[in-house]
């Protein structure tokens, strides 16, 4: 695979799980109320992300550093949907929000959180792909 190639499905990759994580926000939120089943809930929302970020960023990183890496973005994403679901149900029940604002900000959260760490992991954490690509001495 070219680097161009390498680059573009991690950044698809990215946009996908964002794209999951805003559909699974919801039932992830379902189990915040009770404290013994944060962990299913973090479960439903990090597991399907954290594979699809792992599979396609797996070329670009390498097989140990898209793990790591996956964990590094999807970990603020969880704290951040509870935060966001905590508040939009509170201000739900308060009555001084919306339903439609609510919904925005709990599926919004964490996809935009998604997106800025997923991206910013591709322009701080990358090596324009030349573990996939270079077989041989670095170029000089």
């Amino acid at each position: 695979m070219n680097i161009s190639s390498v680059r573009s499905m991690t950044a698809a990759g990215v946009v996908v799980a964002a794209i999951l994580t805003a559909f699974l926000a919801l039932p992830a939120s379902w189990f915040l109320d009770r404290p013994m089943m944060l962990w299913l809930s973090a479960l439903i929302l990090v597991a399907p992300a954290a594979l699809i970020l792992v599979t396609t960023s797996a070329a670009y990183y390498g097989s140990s550093r898209s793990i790591a890496i996956a964990a590094l973005v999807l970990a603020p994403t969880a704290v951040l949907t509870y935060l966001a679901a905590t508040f939009a149900a509170a201000e739900a029940l308060a009555g001084s929000v919306g339903p439609v604002a609510a919904m925005l900000l709990l599926l919004g959260a964490p996809a935009l959180s998604v997106l800025l760490f997923g991206f910013a992991a591709m322009r701080l954490g990358g090596d324009d792909g030349r573990r996939a690509t270079h077989r041989g001495p670095a170029p000089t």
